[in-house]
């Protein structure tokens, strides 16, 4: 996640709060003050921290303090069949914080993402390892592929041409980059597929993925409602930033103000009416500063995107479209609002018979992985810290233990 610094205005009161009573103090990491170099034993400590520059606060002449590069700043997470995996790393893949998103959200999605990739890495090195192999000629088609795919949503979701370098760097990626991670990921749905079918020269199936008439129709009939569809929203998200507001002599809790003001304005337009991308044009607001889906969201996925409370908010029965409010978060206010809803909505069997066959077929692929994987960790040290193996493992253990306790999922027999 991008680390963000104290608003200039907060962090001048802190720092002038630290210092008051007294003016001279000097600052002992900086050896060309004088009075440091005159009085080297009986000096003041500085409340400033080694290095300190005050940040310009803009306007005629001001510089922009140089940006912040070098690999000291990044955080290695993980160490998987000795592949290093980097907080950078996992943020470049995920994103930066959507608004409304929390911090402890996001920190759960940097998490999910952290054991994902390990998964990933670990099967992929177990193909390897069974000989499977892509040549480099069906990976390149493979990988230009699945970049033009990738492209081609970006159009559809920003409504403009978007070019592929256009693409990579705002991925932060390159494309040797996006290309070792579809490897990766060939690699991992390689070996499951092996995984499925058995290994060695006369391999019989591990598991049997066929799926007759006569399952879909008892696991339908079984479990009424389980197949319907459930309650969705359509919803935008604004993020109104109190630095934006730091100018001239503007103070914290000025600032503070009027991106309150602006929010509670941004909110009363949504609720009239307004148009997402119309209201983020208006605003200011640039990419990364506001979202809207595309799609209906169900409420687990909103719950784990911006937690319990805001999910309970969106689909609480009271809401209707066009319903908004403003949350506060520590950057700035957040303006949630409502585009749509969708009411749950009872599925036939003849609609629902291609979703309880596609169930059935993932429920037993899932066991098969959370079994192998339950085996690499019970066997193997390659995942460090030892911390994070623990949690691949108790993750695929309570995975299993889930899907047997589970009605439905259960009974998509595993054989």
């Amino acid at each position: 996640m991008r680390q963000r610094s104290l608003p200039v205005g907060l962090l001048a009161l802190l720092l002038s709060a630290g210092c008051a009573g007294d003016g001279n103090m000097s600052n002992p990491s900086n050896s060309s003050n004088p009075s440091n170099a005159s009085n080297p034993k009986n000096r003041t400590p500085s409340c400033l921290p080694p290095g300190y520059r005050p940040r310009p606060r803009g306007g005629e002449g001001a510089t922009p303090a140089p940006e912040i590069r070098g690999e000291e700043l990044d955080a290695k997470l993980a160490v998987v069949e000795g592949e290093v995996i980097t907080r950078r790393r996992l943020v470049r893949e995920i994103g930066a914080r959507t608004p409304g998103q929390t911090e402890a959200a996001y920190e759960r999605a940097l998490g999910r993402r952290l054991r994902e990739k390990a998964k990933v890495i670990l099967f992929a090195r177990e193909a390897e390892r069974v000989g499977v192999n892509l040549s480099p000629q069906k990976l390149e088609e493979v990988v230009e592929e699945e970049l033009a795919r990738q492209v081609r949503e970006a159009e559809k979701t920003i409504g403009r041409s978007v070019t592929r370098e256009e693409y990579l760097a705002e991925q932060n990626l390159t494309y040797t980059e996006f290309r070792d991670r579809v490897r990766e990921e060939l690699l991992y749905q390689a070996y499951v597929v092996k995984l499925m079918r058995g290994f060695g020269e006369q391999a019989r199936p591990q598991v049997d993925f066929e799926v007759t008439p006569a399952e879909v129709r008892r696991i339908y009939w079984s479990h009424p409602g389980a197949f319907d569809e459930k309650p969705g929203i359509r919803f935008a998200a604004f993020q109104i930033t109190v630095e934006r507001f730091l100018v001239g002599d503007t103070g914290f809790l000025e600032a503070e103000e009027k991106a309150l003001a602006a929010a509670e304005a941004l909110a009363e337009r949504f609720r009239r009416g307004g148009d997402p991308e119309a209201l983020a044009r208006e605003a200011g607001l640039g990419e990364g500063e506001w979202q809207a889906s595309k799609d209906f969201a169900e409420p687990e996925p909103l719950a784990r995107l911006f937690g319990d409370e805001t999910a309970a908010w969106f689909f609480d029965p009271a809401r209707r479209p066009r319903d908004a409010r403003v949350v506060p978060e520590a950057v700035g206010p957040v303006v949630l609002g409502i585009v749509d809803r969708r009411a749950p909505k009872r599925i036939p069997y003849e609609e629902a018979y291609p979703k309880v066959e596609n169930l059935i077929r993932l429920v037993r692929q899932r066991m098969l992985v959370e079994q192998r994987l339950v085996e690499i960790l019970s066997t193997k040290r390659v995942v460090q810290p030892e911390a994070l193996a623990d949690e691949l493992l108790y993750e695929s253990r309570r995975a299993l233990e889930e899907m047997r306790k589970d009605p439905v999922v259960a009974s998509a027999r595993f054989r």
